[in-house]
């Protein structure tokens, strides 16, 4: 409530949800893709080991700037452009949340969906991915975090929001103007990250009074 408060406060509520627009949009992006690949790599330890492994090192080794060119390039300054941009550089910790996660199911956990008659998708939907729900939503907010990492970058290629306001103060050399805007960018994120941290503690309502 403060976080959101500061924003109101300041006059920083506008161009805020420009930015909580943008991880709208690529955090269910970024996590759908690296839940995918997880999933595939748990699957098939050679394909883990030989592609998405080496991938994700790559990945997590390039700086944020390179992400940009070669969308650049296919899109020009459009807002296409730091979508990509930002789902490309936030995904890869989902994809290992997401891996480590399922490894880490415990052995008795999954003999019980044997034992009774899980069918290879009902043991994945229904009893390693529940399970793995914490190591999960940890990959989750590490990319939420990821994607305001790339706010400010994004804004270079046609992104609106909070991180072109920090852009532009810069270029004009207006510190109250930038400072104001990154402050409403940490509250944000502080907000967000609570958020996250919320929705991976809370457990679900299994046993409902007058159900069997």
């Amino acid at each position: 409530f403060l976080c959101f408060f500061y924003l109101a406060l300041f006059g920083q509520w506008d161009r805020a949800m420009l930015t909580l627009a943008l991880v709208t949009v690529c955090v269910p992006v970024g996590v759908l893709l690296g839940l995918m690949l997880g999933i595939a790599a748990y699957r098939h330890p050679r394909f883990d080991l030989y592609v998405v492994r080496p991938l994700l090192d790559l990945m997590q080794t390039i700086p944020a700037f390179a992400y940009i060119i070669p969308t650049l390039f296919l899109f020009g300054f459009t807002p296409v452009t730091p979508l990509i941009a930002t789902v490309a550089f936030a995904m890869p910790p989902m994809v290992r949340a997401t891996t480590l996660a399922l490894h880490r199911v415990p052995t008795e956990i999954q003999e019980l969906g044997r034992m009774t008659g899980c069918t290879r998708r009902q043991m994945l939907w229904r009893i390693l991915l529940p399970s793995a729900k914490p190591t999960l939503m940890v990959g989750v907010n590490q990319v939420i975090m990821l994607t305001l990492n790339m706010v400010i970058i994004a804004s270079m290629v046609g992104a609106d929001g909070l991180g072109f306001d920090v852009l532009f103060a810069l270029r004009s050399q207006k510190m109250g103007v930038g400072l104001e805007a990154g402050l409403a960018i940490t509250a944000l994120a502080i907000a967000l990250d609570r958020l996250s941290h919320a929705a991976a503690e809370s457990k679900p309502d299994l046993y409902r009074p007058g159900t069997p």
